[in-house]
């Protein structure tokens, strides 16, 4: 799978860098997984659920989250 650009963290959120991720043959068919809300392509995406990965960056936020911390 090719790599994408890492996005910087918004405000209140955390880039999570993936190590593991849930993926089932019917995501393909999810409109979701192509296209937002307004109908506007998605892609390129990377389809999948039940991320576990590692905190890699944070955005403005309280700190709750650190970077290199693990979860799932």
């Amino acid at each position: 799978m090719p790599d994408h650009p890492h996005p910087p963290a918004a405000e209140n959120n955390v880039i999570v860098r993936v190590c593991a991720a849930g993926f089932t043959s019917g995501e393909l068919d999810w409109p979701g997984t192509w296209t937002d809300r307004a109908g506007r392509d998605r892609t390129p995406c990377v389809p999948g659920h039940e991320l576990s990965g590692v905190v890699a960056e944070l955005g403005l936020c309280d700190g709750s989250d650190v970077p290199g911390r693990g979860g799932f």
